[in-house]
């Protein structure tokens, strides 16, 4: 009796021991099943990451590649060259790119500039193109303008500028040669902004056989504009330190302009935006640059600026 009494005992410590080892087991499985899952999406997080970082390295090198093929086109092309909608392209990683050129505004400095108007220091000169391409017209020659300008001295006791501040000078080509029309501006602060138009009189020198020219004082500046292609305006400050009574403004900061072109219809921009974008997988990478065109240099042996 007392041998099965031990017997039965036995059996059911061995159960109890089987029972446990069955739970730690299963809590062990549980522990390595979770450990595992865990591991695979740290895994699986690490290569979606590492692809990603991937993809966004080939989005930013496609993206440079739309700035580039931006560039080569801006430059290989006249003044206000754009492209409204954006190209595509695939680049060589087999990223997306595409690339867009704004270079036409209604306003000289355009939208996408930080400022509204152009600053011009001391005997600094800027050419601004009067004449724009346009994909269905080609080139776009513009003969109605505004040019607005002030001397910026934001103190109302300094405002008072003695002498002409602004040389202009339009350049133009007419039958092979180059001519020009040119004026110089004084400052009237009592109308602050001053303004020069397509409908105002200006210097003509046009030159004749021999080498000598011809001067028209009274010519106007539409005809010259109806009359010549690829025409330039260019814009110097010839401010005259010495030429202020006052001191206090004989200082550089106190005497630059502020200049504004403005056209009914669209003109190229001093500075053409380029954008680009790169697109690989879930990755957009964007850049842009802005670019300045290169600036029509006087030339001083056949067209003539006015000096007085």
């Amino acid at each position: 009796m007392n041998h099965l009494i031990k017997k039965r005992s036995l059996s059911r410590q061995v159960m109890a021991t089987e029972a446990s080892a069955l739970i730690i087991a299963l809590l062990l499985m549980g522990f390595l099943v979770v450990l595992g899952l865990g591991m695979s999406k740290i895994i699986v997080d690490s290569i979606r990451v590492e692809s990603n970082v991937v993809d966004a390295g080939k989005s930013y090198f496609a993206a440079e590649a739309g700035i580039e093929r931006g560039l080569y086109y801006h430059e290989n092309n006249l003044s206000g060259f754009e492209i409204e909608e954006s190209f595509n392209f695939r680049a060589q990683n087999q990223a997306q790119a595409t690339y867009k050129i704004i270079a036409q505004e209604e306003r000289v400095p355009c939208l996408h500039r930080p400022e509204e108007w152009r600053s011009l220091g001391l005997q600094e000169s800027v050419s601004w193109s009067l004449f724009r391409w346009d994909e269905n017209l080609g080139r776009v020659e513009i003969k109605d303008f505004d040019l607005a300008y002030f001397v910026d001295r934001s103190e109302a006791q300094f405002k008072g500028v003695n002498g002409n501040v602004l040389r202009w000078k339009i350049l133009g080509i007419r039958g092979g040669a180059t001519q020009s029309i040119s004026g110089i501006l004084p400052y009237d602060s009592g109308m602050s902004p001053n303004h020069l138009e397509e409908s105002d009189d200006a210097n003509f020198y046009e030159g004749q056989s021999g080498g000598t020219f011809f001067n028209d004082p009274h010519y106007p500046i539409i005809q010259f504009l109806e009359n010549h292609q690829f025409n330039t305006l260019i814009l110097t400050n010839v401010v005259e330190l010495a030429n202020q009574a006052d001191p206090l403004v004989q200082l550089p900061e106190l005497n630059e302009l502020k200049i504004q072109l403005s056209v009914p219809e669209k003109t190229a921009c001093e500075y053409a935006l380029i954008e680009g974008n790169g697109i690989l997988g879930g990755a957009l990478q964007s850049l842009d640059v802005q670019v300045q065109r290169d600036s029509a240099l006087p030339v001083y042996d056949f067209a003539l600026y006015q000096t007085e």
